[in-house]
């Protein structure tokens, strides 16, 4: 897959590190992505219902976790921190997991679902 890749890159994406991650990673990474997006919300002086994010989170975290999608949630949020990095153009995400609160709180998706 990497071959493709200029050299060094491909050592530098950093979701392969997240193949044994456990629960703890995907929980801190998005609960530290999601205090990053309110405080924006609060620079921006916009409204919003701090606790119906972070308990949305939650309840998903928990849909991620059970049905072990954490690796594949941190590996998206890396491959897509590379590409931006990279200044290659992405989209605004696809699929049932664009339309999470987890999605946004991890800068997979810039659109808020609440």
């Amino acid at each position: 897959m990497f071959r493709a890749v200029p050299s060094g890159r491909a050592g530098d994406v950093r979701g392969i590190r997240h193949l044994r991650a456990g629960d703890r990673v995907v929980r801190h990474v998005a609960h530290d992505g999601l205090e990053r997006r309110l405080a924006e919300f609060i620079r921006q002086g916009k409204s919003f219902d701090s606790a119906a994010y972070k308990q949305r989170l939650e309840t998903e975290l928990g849909v991620i976790i059970g049905m072990d999608f954490r690796v594949y949630f941190l590996i998206g949020l890396d491959f897509l921190g590379e590409a931006k990095g990279l200044g290659i153009p992405v989209g605004p995400g696809r699929g049932s997991g664009a339309g999470a609160n987890a999605s946004y709180a991890l800068d997979i998706t810039p659109h808020t679902p609440i």
